[in-house]
């Protein structure tokens, strides 16, 4: 929790920090199933509610926390994914609410 406090400080106004849960629905604690990893770590959310100006600036400031091991984003606009492999490209056209980092 005290890692979610900090990147909540460091966005305030800006996002919420929510711990993902592995059940039922996400909220500020993660309902009484957050996920937790192997390790023991809790997966936390980080919910923009303003538009992120500079996404780069956001994962330098998330890569200074503490205890932060990784990150990525959700994006609910539509996208493209190209994705690559032996037998050729595969396109991906307008997707939403996909993992894109």
């Amino acid at each position: 929790m005290t890692i979610a406090e900090e990147i909540d400080d460091m966005f305030l106004g800006d996002a919420e920090v929510w711990r993902r849960p592995s059940i039922g629905q996400a909220g500020p604690l993660g309902g009484d199933f957050p996920v937790v990893t192997s390790e023991g770590h809790n997966i936390p959310d980080v919910i923009f509610t303003s538009p992120i100006e500079n996404l780069a600036e956001v994962a330098k400031c998330l890569d200074k926390v503490d205890g932060v091991v990784d990150h990525g984003v959700v994006s609910k606009v539509p996208c493209t994914v190209v994705i690559a492999s032996q037998t050729g490209l595969k396109i991906l056209d307008k997707l939403t609410a996909d993992i894109v980092g």
